[in-house]
């Protein structure tokens, strides 16, 4: 692993993992200054040091964990996070009665963020049902999501996730 794998580019900047800090940019940018802007942001971070405990996903602050965020205490607060994608989004949207593009995990990276996000705020569960009536592979997630919760908790300590891929993969997450 590199000296600043712990710098990581976002959709519109990039954070620092150790610190927490992020930067934006507006956008659009043209490429030259995205480079110049992200190389003197790791630059920057290099020598962060990782504090001692867990790391939120959602503010991405040491000493708790998601499940514990004092920063993102709400749903708006989460949609703000860092910790967002279009899965989890469709939860967020459908749970909110908005609707719209029922947009589905396909990898254990996205099954997370819908996981956090449902573990944080219990409440969103409720539109897994509305998604599962929009869309057969959502119907599919929603009926073994415990099997798929717990296989998610297995695997996330070792930081891969075969056997949960795979039985996204049996439920139609790729096809």
């Amino acid at each position: 692993m590199s000296r600043t794998a712990h710098v990581v580019a976002q959709s519109n900047g990039a954070a620092c993992l150790h610190c927490g800090r992020a930067v934006t940019f507006g956008m659009p940018i043209a490429i030259d200054d995205f480079v110049a802007m992200s190389n003197a942001f790791v630059k920057t971070h290099a020598k962060c040091k990782k504090p001692a405990g867990d790391q939120c996903a959602f503010c991405l602050g040491h000493g708790h964990t998601y499940l514990g965020c004092e920063t993102v205490d709400t749903l708006g607060r989460w949609r703000e996070s860092r910790d967002t994608g279009l899965s989890s989004e469709a939860i967020y949207r459908y749970f909110g009665g908005l609707g719209g593009d029922p947009r589905h995990p396909i990898d254990p990276a996205d099954f997370g963020r819908c996981y956090r996000l449902t573990k944080r705020f219990p409440e969103t569960l409720r539109a897994l049902q509305a998604l599962a009536a929009a869309s057969k592979v959502w119907a599919a997630l929603h009926k073994h999501w415990d099997e798929l919760c717990r296989l998610y908790e297995e695997e996330f300590p070792t930081g891969r996730a075969p056997r949960l891929y795979a039985r996204m993969e049996e439920l139609g997450t790729h096809g």
